[in-house]
């Protein structure tokens, strides 16, 4: 999804306009960008919101149900099917995203199980997502990953982080919150001189491919020889994630990846461009959200 739809930072704030009724929306990649938005506006973003919620599970069903799945689905999502099929709620899904491959096939991308980061919490979507609704839910406890990190780095961690990201601030809080310590270092070289001057006992990196147009600093990081480990592919979200392949990249990084497994998502459309929500949803949010911005103020 795009920077225009980080919409779970929303807050009042009276300041902005005077108006305690506008809705103040914080973007999260421009973190100096606001949205402001009516009441009337806010209502029309979340029957957005819940219309998406409805079409992804709806998916997700027509999914389950195929008597043949293809192998590279089978294998990453046939817990999930497993459990609707005996029966249970496996888990309710905020968003399917649907991309291509390299043969122009239509694919599932992923499937993004219910949080409250990057989405608007309409009161569909927060009744189905609460934790005792869900099911069985795929997702840790939520000090678990918190607990990893700890065991496998020590007290001391150094978050290692290409941009903002909500997830690693929560889990440095929970890291402090059990005792350790934990600052977010920015993959540069003023990060270089943070990490030295931080001294932690561990590195915790976020696996993303941007890493490897950085790879003369991160050989540079690894020099240091502090023990370091990956992050998984999702702290708090239940199914893995298909590994993002830029389209310059795509020769060099599908070694990463069995090629049948491949869904494509070009790096320059990571930000939901040309990926379909739900089903048949072929706006690109960014068009959606200015859509209902400039109707009806």
């Amino acid at each position: 999804m795009d920077e225009f739809t980080s919409l779970a930072e929303n807050k009042q704030d009276s300041s902005q306009k005077n108006d305690d009724n506008l809705s103040l929306f914080k973007t999260i990649i421009r973190k100096d960008t606001y949205f402001v938005m009516s009441p009337k506006q806010l209502d029309r973003l979340k029957l957005v919101s819940e219309a998406v919620f409805k079409l992804a599970n709806e998916t997700l069903l027509e999914i389950i149900n195929q008597n043949e799945v293809e192998s590279w689905m089978e294998s990453r999502y046939g817990i999930v099917k497993s459990l609707w099929k005996n029966g249970k709620t496996g888990i309710n899904l905020i968003r399917i995203d649907f991309a291509w491959d390299q043969e122009k096939n239509f694919k599932v991308l992923e499937l993004n199980s219910p949080h409250q980061v990057g989405w608007i919490l309409s009161g569909l979507v927060e009744k189905e997502a609460s934790a005792d609704k869900i099911g069985i839910p795929l997702a840790p406890q939520p000090m678990f990953y918190a607990n990893y990190v700890l065991k496998k780095l020590g007290p001391k961690v150094a978050i290692i982080i290409l941009s903002p990201n909500a997830e690693y601030d929560l889990l440095a809080s929970q890291i402090e919150s059990l005792g350790g310590k934990a600052k977010i270092i920015y993959l540069s070289e003023v990060g270089f001189q943070d990490i030295i001057d931080f001294a932690p006992t561990g590195l915790f990196w976020r696996c993303l491919p941007g890493l490897i147009e950085r790879s003369e600093l991160i050989i540079k990081i690894s020099n240091l020889r502090i023990p370091q480990i990956p992050s998984f592919e999702y702290t708090t979200g239940a199914i893995p994630k298909t590994y993002l392949l830029s389209k310059s990249d795509f020769t060099k990084n599908l070694n990463l990846l069995e090629q049948h497994k491949a869904v494509l998502k070009a790096g320059d459309s990571a930000g939901g461009k040309e990926v379909i929500l739900g089903k048949n949803f072929k706006d690109s949010w960014e068009d959606k959200l200015k859509e209902i911005m400039n109707s009806n103020r």
